[in-house]
């Protein structure tokens, strides 16, 4: 059965990722975005999280967070013993392609090492690999 994904962030940057990915990929079954705008409340959040915990109970469920340590990591991270629930966080395009794309072909275990790798190795200081290449 195919993961389903949750991006939860601060302000609308979750549905912004969902539509890139859409953008890049089509329609994507099973990914959801949550945003935590401005007076929206803890609890809300929560509320919102758990339908999705809930929904998918049968199901592996990859939350994919901003920030670690802020408002949605940590309602998140309430959810982190259940057995189907898996949070990353410093969510990035790269780690959501690879996620949805592969979500159905791997085992949850390598799929949670591919994600968090492929999320590292997108961050790139560009002027220093260009300055490097420059000496070459």
């Amino acid at each position: 059965m195919k993961s389903k994904i949750v991006v939860i962030t601060h302000g609308t940057l979750a549905e912004s990722l969902k539509k890139n990915i859409e953008m890049l990929l089509g329609e994507t079954e099973d990914f959801f975005s949550i945003a935590f705008g401005k007076g929206d409340s803890i609890d809300e959040l929560e509320e919102k999280v758990n339908k999705y915990v809930e929904k998918f109970s049968g199901s592996d469920i990859l939350i994919f967070v901003d920030v670690f340590g802020g408002s949605c990591s940590n309602t998140a991270m309430r959810f982190i013993e259940k057995e189907n629930v898996y949070l990353f966080s410093g969510v990035n395009v790269p780690q959501l392609l690879l996620a949805t794309t592969m979500r159905d072909k791997l085992p949850i275990d390598i799929l949670r090492e591919k994600i968090v790798n492929e999320g590292k190795k997108a961050i790139i200081d560009i002027k220093e690999m260009w300055e490097k290449r420059k000496n070459v």
